[in-house]
């Protein structure tokens, strides 16, 4: 599933983003990823289950997914996406997942979601 932050692929920088925040369930293990520009892109997996819980994932706990440079560090800038799938050989299958109610948290999240502040 892929959630683009601008439907005309403009590009928001998240530099100064401190996580994600949204509710999820499903079936096993997901991994969450922005897409960034130049800076490559920046993960996390998490588990859900059938029941309805809160996930929050600050960035000092994504990791480098694909980077060009590779870096070890949170980059955010040019951001134009976050996408949601199984990636791992060992996740391969039938899968479900549901998520809900998205907030982007820290400064400079508030361009993320499209309101001023």
């Amino acid at each position: 599933m892929y959630l683009p932050f601008d439907r005309g692929a403009m590009s928001t920088n998240l530099a100064n983003l401190g996580g994600v925040r949204f509710w999820a369930r499903g079936s096993g293990a997901v991994d969450i990823s922005f897409n960034c520009r130049g800076g490559g892109g920046s993960g996390a997996e998490f588990d859900v289950s059938e029941e309805w819980r809160l996930i929050e994932i600050g960035v000092n706990e994504l990791t480098t997914t694909f980077a060009d440079p590779p870096s070890a560090a949170w980059i955010g800038e040019a951001c134009v996406g976050l996408y949601l799938s199984r990636r791992s050989a060992a996740n391969t299958g039938e899968f479900w997942f549901e998520i809900d109610d998205v907030v982007f948290f820290g400064v400079g999240a508030s361009a993320a979601t499209g309101s001023l502040q």
